[in-house]
Protein backbone atom coordinates (compact mmCIF):
# COMPACT_ATOMS: atom_id res chain seq x y z
CA UNK A 1 0.00 0.00 0.00
CA UNK A 2 2.74 2.27 0.58
CA UNK A 3 5.20 1.28 -2.35
CA UNK A 4 7.77 0.30 0.05
CA UNK A 5 10.05 -2.03 -1.72
CA UNK A 6 13.70 -3.35 -0.38
CA UNK A 7 14.90 -0.92 -3.72
CA UNK A 8 13.38 1.88 -2.22
CA UNK A 9 13.78 1.20 1.40
CA UNK A 10 16.66 -1.46 2.03
CA UNK A 11 17.08 -0.08 5.69
CA UNK A 12 12.93 -1.11 6.26
CA UNK A 13 12.42 -3.26 9.05
CA UNK A 14 10.40 -5.79 7.03
CA UNK A 15 13.89 -6.09 5.20
CA UNK A 16 16.38 -6.89 7.87
CA UNK A 17 18.88 -9.02 7.77
CA UNK A 18 21.81 -11.08 9.34
CA UNK A 19 24.11 -7.90 8.28
CA UNK A 20 21.84 -5.50 9.10
CA UNK A 21 21.47 -7.19 12.87
CA UNK A 22 25.37 -7.54 13.14
CA UNK A 23 25.69 -3.94 12.56
CA UNK A 24 23.15 -2.67 14.86
CA UNK A 25 24.67 -5.08 17.65
CA UNK A 26 28.20 -3.27 16.53
CA UNK A 27 26.99 -0.37 17.77
CA UNK A 28 25.37 -1.14 20.70
CA UNK A 29 21.73 -1.96 19.98
CA UNK A 30 20.00 -4.73 21.92
CA UNK A 31 18.14 -7.25 19.39
CA UNK A 32 15.75 -9.79 20.30
CA UNK A 33 15.34 -12.96 18.06
CA UNK A 34 12.10 -14.99 18.55
CA UNK A 35 12.14 -18.40 16.97
CA UNK A 36 9.66 -20.99 16.55
CA UNK A 37 11.76 -24.37 16.47
CA UNK A 38 14.41 -23.11 14.28
CA UNK A 39 12.97 -20.26 12.47
CA UNK A 40 13.21 -16.82 13.43
CA UNK A 41 9.57 -15.39 13.43
CA UNK A 42 10.09 -12.24 14.96
CA UNK A 43 12.62 -9.42 16.06
CA UNK A 44 12.70 -6.52 18.30
CA UNK A 45 15.92 -3.75 18.93
CA UNK A 46 16.36 -2.08 21.99
CA UNK A 47 18.33 0.68 23.43
CA UNK A 48 18.90 3.28 26.06
CA UNK A 49 19.49 6.64 25.40
CA UNK A 50 22.86 8.07 25.15
CA UNK A 51 22.25 11.46 26.86
CA UNK A 52 19.43 10.08 29.33
CA UNK A 53 19.89 7.15 30.93
CA UNK A 54 15.99 6.78 32.03
CA UNK A 55 14.81 6.80 28.58
CA UNK A 56 14.95 3.92 26.58
CA UNK A 57 13.68 3.38 22.60
CA UNK A 58 12.05 0.06 21.00
CA UNK A 59 12.18 -0.28 17.04
CA UNK A 60 11.85 -2.76 14.72
CA UNK A 61 9.46 -5.05 16.29
CA UNK A 62 8.43 -7.19 13.33
CA UNK A 63 7.08 -10.72 13.31
CA UNK A 64 5.98 -12.89 9.98
CA UNK A 65 2.58 -12.58 8.83
CA UNK A 66 1.78 -16.04 9.09
CA UNK A 67 2.84 -16.05 12.63
CA UNK A 68 0.98 -12.49 13.94
CA UNK A 69 -1.72 -12.73 16.41
CA UNK A 70 -0.51 -15.70 18.24
CA UNK A 71 1.54 -13.75 21.02
CA UNK A 72 5.03 -13.16 19.64
CA UNK A 73 4.63 -9.25 19.16
CA UNK A 74 3.43 -9.20 22.56
CA UNK A 75 5.95 -11.46 24.05
CA UNK A 76 9.25 -9.23 21.80
CA UNK A 77 7.42 -6.00 23.20
CA UNK A 78 7.55 -7.09 26.90
CA UNK A 79 11.17 -8.90 27.01
CA UNK A 80 12.16 -5.68 25.21
CA UNK A 81 10.20 -3.43 28.10
CA UNK A 82 11.65 -5.17 31.17
CA UNK A 83 14.99 -5.69 29.87
CA UNK A 84 14.89 -1.64 29.31
CA UNK A 85 13.69 -1.23 32.91
CA UNK A 86 16.22 -3.45 34.49
CA UNK A 87 18.85 -0.54 33.33
CA UNK A 88 17.16 1.98 35.04
CA UNK A 89 14.58 3.37 32.71
CA UNK A 90 11.74 4.86 33.22
CA UNK A 91 10.29 5.99 29.67
CA UNK A 92 9.98 3.96 26.97
CA UNK A 93 9.83 5.73 23.13
CA UNK A 94 8.87 3.93 19.95
CA UNK A 95 7.23 4.92 16.36
CA UNK A 96 5.61 3.18 13.41
CA UNK A 97 4.14 4.15 9.88
CA UNK A 98 1.19 7.12 11.69
CA UNK A 99 -1.53 4.98 9.15
CA UNK A 100 -1.24 1.61 10.86
CA UNK A 101 -3.77 1.88 13.11
CA UNK A 102 -3.06 -1.89 14.12
CA UNK A 103 -0.17 -0.70 15.36
CA UNK A 104 -1.16 1.85 17.24
CA UNK A 105 -4.14 0.14 18.93
CA UNK A 106 -1.50 -2.85 19.69
CA UNK A 107 0.09 -0.33 21.50
CA UNK A 108 -2.67 1.41 23.56
CA UNK A 109 -3.85 -1.95 24.85
CA UNK A 110 -0.24 -2.34 26.38
CA UNK A 111 -0.32 1.56 27.82
CA UNK A 112 1.19 3.64 25.56
CA UNK A 113 0.20 6.88 24.41
CA UNK A 114 0.60 9.02 21.65
CA UNK A 115 3.00 11.97 21.81
CA UNK A 116 3.92 12.82 18.31
CA UNK A 117 3.30 12.77 14.23
CA UNK A 118 5.68 13.95 12.25
CA UNK A 119 6.88 13.90 8.75
CA UNK A 120 10.09 12.47 7.64
CA UNK A 121 11.84 13.13 4.63
CA UNK A 122 13.31 10.04 3.88
CA UNK A 123 9.79 7.95 4.12
CA UNK A 124 6.56 7.80 2.23
CA UNK A 125 4.58 7.96 5.25
CA UNK A 126 3.99 9.69 8.54
CA UNK A 127 4.68 8.23 11.68
CA UNK A 128 3.83 8.07 15.04
CA UNK A 129 5.57 8.46 18.18
CA UNK A 130 4.31 6.83 21.22
CA UNK A 131 5.87 6.37 24.87
CA UNK A 132 5.34 4.48 27.64
CA UNK A 133 5.88 5.79 31.46
CA UNK A 134 6.76 3.40 33.69
CA UNK A 135 5.82 5.11 36.95
CA UNK A 136 2.26 5.85 35.48
CA UNK A 137 1.83 2.35 34.19
CA UNK A 138 2.32 0.44 37.70
CA UNK A 139 -0.40 -0.70 39.70
CA UNK A 140 2.06 -0.80 42.55
CA UNK A 141 4.99 1.31 43.03
CA UNK A 142 6.61 -0.87 44.66
CA UNK A 143 6.16 -3.22 42.18
CA UNK A 144 7.95 -1.07 39.43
Amino acid sequence: LLDITKENYPSYAGFESKTDIEEALSKGFKVCLLYEEKQAIGTIRYWIDRNNKEKGYISRLAVLPTFCNKGGGSLLLKHAENALYARGVKRIEICFIKDCKEFETFYKERGYKVTTDLMVNVLPYGVRYMELNKATNCLVMDQC
